[in-house]
């Protein structure tokens, strides 16, 4: 993860872009929400990632140069490839949103973090994930 990102920075730096970095964790669920015996390993390093965002955010600021976290639901199967307007009417009883994610629901968070207008926007996690937390499944 670390060579990756210091590739795309020096690319970002040296080369002809000016824009954004956008971190994306396919965040898979650990057996029926992250429950697993693995949960400590999960819960280490995606507080690890979110600390380097962070830190690479306040890092590259004075480059323009934006990072952002994207923590995608459990956006299973053909859905990745289907609109919002494909699963608008159906069912998923695990989202507090009630219907199952897309992945048009994750490009248009990458477009909007893409969009010049919003360099103002680093450092963030944006969980895309229709209310579900794997951690916490219940509020």
């Amino acid at each position: 993860m670390v060579r990756c990102c210091w590739i795309i920075w020096y690319y970002l730096i040296c080369g002809t872009s000016n824009g954004d970095v956008l971190f994306i964790l396919a965040s898979v669920m650990l057996e029926k929400h992250g429950l697993g015996p693995h949960r400590a390993v999960y819960a280490a390093a995606k507080v690890g990632l979110v600390s380097f965002t962070k830190s690479l955010a306040v890092e590259e600021a004075p480059y323009g140069i934006t990072v952002n976290m994207i923590c995608p639901g459990d956006i299973r199967g053909a859905n990745k490839e289907k609109s919002i307007a494909d699963v608008i009417g159906l069912q998923d009883k695990e989202t507090p949103r009630g219907r199952p994610g897309s992945g048009e629901d994750i490009a248009r968070v990458i477009a909007y973090l893409c969009d010049e207008h919003s360099d103002f926007i680093t450092g963030n996690i944006m969980d895309v994930s229709g209310g579900l937390d794997p951690i916490r499944p219940t509020i």
